[in-house]
């Protein structure tokens, strides 16, 4: 396993593979995911302390050691800190030595599958530990949340006033544009077809815009003309034909 990042060479921290060479200046390794064939060279660490300069009030770091080496270690196992945020196939745990809170529950959600988890022990009760904080944290919200909390939400959602359901009654609507139509004609001394004829009437009245954009949309089966001249009216008419059930 991979323990420095170098992203340009194809491996991070925590990246596992297999060793497929070595000699005296390098080791070769394929990546388990990537099956990347990686060339891995000795890399430098620093042992880097911090100072306080009194002279410019600045605290500064100072390089007093390092040393080189190839940043990999053998893989057969792996701390659960150290798993934190990579996902297996198959693992094994040992979870009876687990220390602090939520460790094993890092463990456990490591693997993709339950059927993929084995334990190599006895888990204690003792190796399961909650976070005191998120335990009286939850101990509130169930309490906010009983039976007879959720009772009450349940009713007074029931007293809620409940928005009215509009119904459109369409042969309603398909009068009402013929009787305007009718009168239209009378008023400007031509047939009731150079309004508008049946089929836009229909049309109309099946689709119910409420806009003149929407009536626009329905060309060709709707004139222009409709729209610009008798548009307003008929929206007016449509409207008035959705009724509370």
């Amino acid at each position: 396993m991979f323990v420095k990042n170098n992203e340009a060479e194809g491996y991070v921290n925590g990246t596992f593979g297999v060793v497929t060479s070595v000699n005296s200046s390098q080791i070769k390794v394929r990546t388990e995911k990537e099956k990347r064939l990686v060339t891995v060279e000795r890399v430098r660490w620093n042992y880097e302390v911090s100072e306080y300069n009194t002279t410019t009030n600045e605290v500064e770091t100072r390089v007093v050691g390092w040393y080189e080496q190839y940043p990999l270690i053998p893989a057969w196992a792996i701390t659960i800190h150290k798993s934190q945020g990579q996902t297996f196939d198959n693992v094994i745990l040992n979870l009876r030595k687990c220390f602090a809170e939520g460790q094993a529950y890092v463990a456990l959600s490591r693997c993709r599958s339950l059927e993929g988890i084995q334990l190599s022990s006895l888990v204690d009760r003792k190796a399961i530990k909650i976070d005191e904080l998120v335990e009286d944290f939850l101990q509130q919200m169930r309490s906010e949340w009983s039976n007879d909390a959720v009772q009450k939400a349940i009713i007074a959602d029931q007293k809620k006033p409940k928005e009215p359901q509009l119904v459109y009654d369409k042969e309603w609507v398909t009068k009402e544009l013929d009787k305007f139509r009718r009168a239209q004609a009378k008023v400007e001394k031509c047939t009731c077809n150079l309004i508008f004829n049946k089929h836009e009437m229909w049309y109309l009245a099946n689709k119910a815009p409420k806009t003149k954009k929407e009536m626009r949309a329905l060309s060709p089966n709707v004139d222009e003309n409709t729209v610009v001249e008798y548009g307003d009216a008929i929206i007016r008419i449509i409207k008035k034909g959705f009724r509370e059930s």
